[in-house]
């Protein structure tokens, strides 16, 4: 099946190993098991990405509420903004998901990630844990890649958009109106026509 197309592995033992991965892409679609919120911003803010969809691997949406919750308000109004714009989305699934794929691409190129590694910054700084990660370059429209992201499909159908009520609340109100609704939000009021999450357990975002 890769006869035209060369399989590169990857030990992730330096912060390096693994940014190489991503160097040089536009947009990423992943399942990860845990996401770093400030690791995903940063693919914006430095990298220079311009679409990110990420499958979180469980279904503990109020766990990821409570950690925003414990940052600084204006990392989740980032995070509702891009939401809001279309360039981020969110998905948490109906049950357990322990996949960590990366399908990468810019223009002429997609690359296919399959690892152990999570998109957090433990993963990334590769100094309490070791990873590995085989990968590979193919042209749009080559077979293999079409089955991959007809495989991540089956993955993000058994999701749910995250924060979804206040994204669209978001896209309806000026920027004070924002604020508010996402202090109600990290605060886990009801506003409007949005149901907040009220019962935080462990923390994975």
């Amino acid at each position: 099946m890769f006869a035209e197309n060369l399989l590169e592995t990857q030990v992730l033992l330096r912060r390096r190993d693994f940014d190489a991965l991503f160097d040089g892409f536009l947009s990423l679609k992943a399942i990860t098991y845990v996401a770093s919120p400030d690791l995903l911003l940063e693919f914006f803010d430095k990298r220079g990405f311009a679409q990110l969809e990420v499958i979180v691997g469980e279904s503990l949406a109020d766990s990821y509420h409570q950690a925003l919750s414990q940052k600084e308000l204006g990392v989740t109004q980032i995070l509702a903004t891009r939401m809001a714009e279309g360039s981020l989305k969110v998905l948490i699934p109906s049950r357990t998901i322990h996949t960590k794929l990366y399908i990468l691409e810019r223009p002429g190129v997609a690359r296919l990630v399959l690892t152990s590694a999570n998109l957090t910054e433990t993963a990334r700084e590769a100094s309490r844990q070791i990873n590995y990660a085989w990968y590979s370059d193919f042209v749009p429209g080559h077979p293999w890649l079409g089955r991959v992201l007809a495989d991540y499909q089956k993955h993000a159908q058994l999701c749910q958009l995250f924060m979804g009520d206040l994204v669209e609340l978001m896209k309806t109100r000026d920027e004070e109106g924002q604020r508010q609704a996402i202090e109600a939000w990290l605060k886990g009021q009801e506003s409007g026509r949005a149901s907040w999450l009220t019962k935080p357990r462990r923390q994975t975002f």
